[in-house]
């Protein structure tokens, strides 16, 4: 009996052994291939924060939430950053599949409001100059906090 278990034992550790190397490497393939999409995905998003981290360079870093307030008084100034962060709504609509969530909610839920949008224009609303200096600090620091957290993100998949 127990060379019989033995001969069908003998019979089949070829094919089982094949069966677990292919089972190995469809299992080390979807995982690299897993592994390939995150980091595309991740390179796509990293890409779309360059697009916002240009926008943001627009604001002094130098000036806090006051020395910003009191800088808008010059309209010049004002026209140009107001006109340059309306780049924003561009990019929302263009990078919206990879464009990152904090940016997307800031957009949505606190920049908009800041401006009179009418069809192919957009105005700094002159009663929201505060506003708009708070949000422009806002941004800042989303930025530098999802600038962190894709760089831990990085960090993770490149382990």
């Amino acid at each position: 009996m127990w060379e019989q278990i033995l001969g069908i034992i003998d019979k089949l550790t070829p094919s089982l052994l094949a069966l677990i190397g292919v089972y190995l490497g469809w299992a080390l393939n979807s995982r690299s291939q897993k592994k390939l999409t995150q980091l595309e995905l991740l390179e796509s998003t990293f890409n779309s924060f360059r697009e916002v981290r240009s926008l943001v360079d627009n604001i002094p870093p130098d000036l806090d939430e006051a020395a910003l307030i009191e800088k808008l008084r010059d309209d010049k100034f004002k026209k140009n950053l107001s006109g340059r962060l309306v780049r924003l709504f561009g990019l929302r609509t263009e990078l919206i599949p990879s464009l990152h969530a904090h940016f997307v909610d800031f957009i949505d839920n606190k920049f908009r409001y800041l401006y009179e949008i009418e069809t192919g224009s957009y105005e700094l609303r002159s009663d929201r100059i505060n506003n708009f200096a708070n949000a422009c600090i806002e941004l800042r620091t989303i930025t530098l906090k999802v600038e962190k957290e894709l760089n831990k993100n990085y960090e993770k998949l490149k382990n």
